[in-house]
């Protein structure tokens, strides 16, 4: 079964306390201690537990009502565990992949911001010595090619800046500008 326990296992506080996995052990004395010591909540807990067949963590869910006398005092706990080890380790897989891929996202991010301002640097280079050259008294043949490395060369600048506004949505680090419009 789920705990791995033989028939003479004693069903008390202190024999069901013995399966809660080391490490989880202070966390239900606490909860044991105040929601149901002092507020009187039903049992209703995702612990581990340690089986006792083979010594393998086991995660469960426990659903439990409480047992009071007619002054008020705490006789029992009766409920059930469920064995919710899958879920978990399917849990913790998503959020391993969920932060790998916030983790790529951000790197994905963090290229493109500096790919985008590598390749404009050097274009602006270009563009501002095509505009110098196009004040330069050239053939008017000289004068079309120059032409044609400006519009390209804004053209492409244009798209790199897109790509870096894109990035930056992405990544939730967009400024956004207050401008009036019609």
């Amino acid at each position: 079964g789920i705990l791995g326990i033989d028939k003479d296992f004693v069903y008390d506080f202190t024999g069901w306390l013995s399966l809660v996995h080391p490490e989880d052990q202070q966390m239900m004395l606490n909860y044991f201690h105040e929601d149901i010591g002092k507020k009187r909540k039903p049992f209703n807990k995702e612990y581990r537990v340690l089986r006792r067949s083979d010594s393998q963590t086991r995660w469960v869910s426990g659903l439990g009502d409480l047992i009071v006398d007619s002054a008020g005092t705490l006789i029992a706990v009766i409920g059930t565990i469920q064995d919710i080890t899958e879920r978990k380790l399917m849990d913790f897989e998503l959020e391993q992949a969920r932060i790998a891929a916030e983790a790529a996202n951000r790197a994905k991010s963090t290229f493109l911001a500096n790919m985008s301002h590598e390749l404009r640097t050097p274009l602006n280079v270009i563009l501002g010595f095509a505009q110098l050259l196009e004040k330069e008294s050239f053939s008017p043949k000289a004068k079309e090619y120059l032409s044609f490395i400006g519009v390209a060369g804004r053209n492409l600048l244009e798209q790199i800046n897109s790509l870096l506004d894109f990035s930056k949505i992405e990544a939730g680090q967009i400024d956004l500008e207050a401008k009036s419009f019609s």
